[in-house]
């Protein structure tokens, strides 16, 4: 399942392990285009929260031809360029998109520029601020202004071959993403004060606001084709039953009595047509 991703994005294996990448220092690459602090909510959506609605979009820049040249290297920077979203770590309640030293964009524009794709790393809520499952529904929203607007930053690319990259707690989040059930998922983007749900049953939300989203939602979860997750969190249970963590973050991410429903693992059966890369 894996090789269509490396297909698709062939450098990810080499940057998720490459040390310099991680921790080396330099300015930003002249062959990739930073574009900052894009606002994936509106006023309303962000509330009091507007930086957590924000995200960085690196393009890479097409390398000018002599006139009348004809190169396999041509083709590969003309092709349709696949979408990737970086989600940062951070336990759900630190960090950002420059968190670590800068660490997520010097890896974001490494695989920008050796695999010709666009990459957009994405800010979300955090605990205790918010709780679960609003971090995934940030991020859905930074998905669906994706869809809409990025091929106005970049005409190349297609933005139905998304690939989702998650560190840490973000790998937790794009995990969790593919599993919800787009009714639920519905529900909490328009009624954010409602308490999370594995089923889509349970939707409190009007039957017309879910037909009239759900299309366009649809789209956007089908797009994904591929997850990347690093040092991801799969099962919570662990961690809920360790004193030391419980008390750190599972009760103010989660809370109590949502730890089945926010695992993962609890959700595998549901996979359907999407490649898992698990990198720990």
């Amino acid at each position: 399942m894996a090789q269509s991703l490396w297909w698709t994005l062939p450098s990810i294996q080499k940057v998720a392990i490459d040390v310099s990448c991680w921790m080396g220092g330099g300015a930003e690459r002249e062959d990739v285009k930073v574009f900052e602090n894009l606002s994936y909510a509106s006023e309303e959506e962000a509330h009091d929260h507007p930086a957590k609605h924000t995200l960085d979009l690196y393009v890479p820049i097409a390398k000018k031809k002599p006139k009348g040249s004809f190169s396999r290297d041509l083709l590969e920077e003309t092709r349709n360029q696949s979408l990737a979203v970086f989600i940062h770590g951070g336990m759900w309640t630190q960090g950002d998109k420059r968190y670590y030293f800068n660490t997520y964009a010097k890896l974001a524009s490494k695989i920008a520029a050796e695999s010709n794709s666009v990459v957009a790393v994405v800010n979300y809520r955090l605990s205790p601020t918010v709780r679960h499952p609003n971090h995934v529904v940030d991020v859905f929203r930074s998905l669906l202004w994706l869809y809409e607007n990025v091929e106005s930053y970049c005409p190349r690319v297609t933005r139905d071959n998304i690939f989702l990259i998650g560190h840490s707690a973000g790998a937790h989040i794009a995990t969790l993403l593919n599993f919800l059930p787009v009714e639920s998922l519905i529900n909490h983007v328009i009624d954010t004060s409602s308490s999370p749900s594995c089923s889509s049953s349970s939707s409190s939300s009007s039957s017309s606001s879910i037909l009239r989203l759900r299309d366009p939602f649809s789209r956007v979860l089908s797009s994904i084709r591929g997850v990347v997750s690093i040092c991801g969190v799969y099962d919570l249970k662990p961690y809920h039953n360790a004193c030391w963590s419980r008390w750190m973050f599972v009760r103010d991410v989660f809370g109590e009595d949502e730890i089945e429903c926010a695992s993962p693992i609890h959700h595998v059966s549901h996979i359907e047509g999407r490649s898992f890369l698990l990198l720990n």
